[in-house]
């Protein structure tokens, strides 16, 4: 013969099992169900409309933490005078007419009679000329050249 305790749930365990039965179904009415028409309202909104945490931006918040006077002598200053700006232009055009010189260059010629051909016709000359990549110390001719050309400078 066996025992009631080993043939089946005793009465405890099934009074316990119903009483957590029935305390689901009223606790699952407690839960909040979302409504068909909250859930296509919220569907609809894309982006974030309210943040939780708003902080100022950039200059609002330079301006809030700055340090305030409190001192008089802070709160009664007088600010500097500063000298008044001259109203003249950032740039100075240049007035005049543009020299245009058309220098007609030799193969005889040398770098001091370029220099006295480009000077006479008012404008400043190199000190230094460079014919085919090398530094001209004697004639064209022994530069390299063989056939003569203008060439015109402006200032």
């Amino acid at each position: 013969p066996r025992s009631p305790h080993e043939v089946g749930w005793s009465y405890d365990m099934r009074l316990s099992l119903l009483l957590l039965a029935s305390m689901i179904l009223h606790l699952s009415a407690l839960v909040l169900q979302p409504s068909v028409r909250s859930v296509v309202a919220r569907s609809s909104v894309s982006t974030v409309s309210m943040a939780h945490h708003v902080q100022k931006k950039c200059t609002k918040k330079h301006n809030a933490m700055r340090p305030k006077k409190t001192r008089l002598s802070d709160i009664n200053r007088v600010p500097p005078s500063y000298p008044a700006r001259p109203d003249t232009p950032w740039m100075t055009p240049v007035v005049g007419e543009e020299t245009v010189v058309t220098v007609l260059f030799e193969p005889t010629d040398t770098a001091d009679s370029l220099r006295a051909k480009i000077s006479a016709g008012g404008i400043t000359a190199p000190e230094e000329f460079v014919y085919q990549g090398t530094v001209l110390t004697g004639t064209l001719a022994e530069a390299g050249m063989t056939e003569s050309f203008e060439e015109t400078f402006s200032s």
